[in-house]
């Protein structure tokens, strides 16, 4: 028979037992119920953002760099129109032209991330809208790779993102190779208004696009906006790039190559002249980037 000192003893031991258990099980239960963080801090434009981590609902507020969140595999609840026609948007994609867009019709979309230029930060007509969702803005500027990039932090896909630059580098340099003997020098120009020319430079990035696949870009030292037409002699490139508005319903481009300042020009007089859509020729990031390649081999097929 067991005497009461050993009952005694062992109903210490396992009550102890038990005791630590409930421990045990108490911090289990702590630390389960420890919430799991939602949201992460990133940098954007201008400084620290806390972003969802796993974005399922963005918002492309003008609709250009932004849209890159498709490529990267996630389709945006709202978009504005400034990509529509060189861009596929699924069709439960909400668009609108206006800016800033409509914030009742961007609220019922239930964004859980705005991405948009830097300048809309700053402009209070935007205030009703940019409170709709954490923003992340990005700077504007030529740096197209350092935009894409930040989207991709922006959406938690950076993996993804190095994966599509490389295979952005290797069309870049097939292009090249291709266009490597050929010699194709061209000027690239815009047309905004009557009477008037915009020149960039060469760090502007349709020219740095160009540049890279092979073809020899003549630009000015600085970019040049309003420029009179006295200048188109200037431009003596063997091809002459004008971009226009969509359909350009008031001929500019054809306007400034009917010039007689133009006529005189080499591209003009071999009639190499290609006017080109500026939303394409204008936007930004990767997915305008391949557009806008898209086009340039449409242009100069290899």
């Amino acid at each position: 028979m067991m005497s009461v000192e050993a009952a005694t003893r062992r109903e210490f031991v396992v009550g102890g037992l038990a005791f630590a258990g409930l421990l045990a099980g108490c911090a289990t239960d702590q630390q389960e119920a420890a919430p799991t963080p939602t949201t992460r801090e990133i940098n954007d434009s201008r400084g620290p953002v806390d972003v969802p981590i796993a974005p399922t609902r963005p918002v492309a507020l003008v609709g250009s760099a932004e849209i890159d969140m498709i490529a990267l595999g996630l389709t945006p609840v709202f978009s504005g129109a400034f990509a529509t026609g060189w861009v596929d948007l699924a069709p439960e994609t909400i668009t609108s032209s206006l800016l800033p867009p409509d914030p009742e019709q961007v609220a019922a979309t239930r964004p859980d991330l705005l991405l948009g230029w830097d300048w809309l930060a700053e402009d209070t007509a935007w205030n009703e809208v940019r409170d709709l969702a954490p923003l992340v803005t990005l700077p504007s500027g030529n740096d197209w790779r350092g935009v894409f990039q930040l989207v991709a932090d922006a959406v938690n896909r950076k993996e993804r993102a190095n994966e599509l630059l490389t295979q952005f580098d290797e069309r870049v340099a097939k292009l090249k190779n291709a266009n490597a003997a050929r010699k194709i020098s061209v000027n690239v120009v815009g047309v905004f208004e009557p009477g008037t020319f915009w020149w960039w430079d060469a760090p502007y990035p349709v020219n740095a696009h160009l540049t890279s696949v092979g073809l020899d870009v003549h630009s000015p030292t600085e970019t040049a906006k309003g420029v009179s037409l006295e200048r188109l002699t200037e431009l003596t490139a063997d091809w002459l790039i004008v971009t226009a508005p969509k359909g350009d319903k008031d001929g500019l481009a054809n306007k400034l190559v009917e010039h007689p300042l133009a006529k005189k020009l080499p591209s003009v007089a071999k009639n190499q002249v290609h006017i080109v859509d500026r939303d394409l020729w204008g936007g930004a990031g990767l997915m305008w980037a391949n557009a806008l390649l898209d086009d340039v081999e449409r242009l100069y097929p290899v």
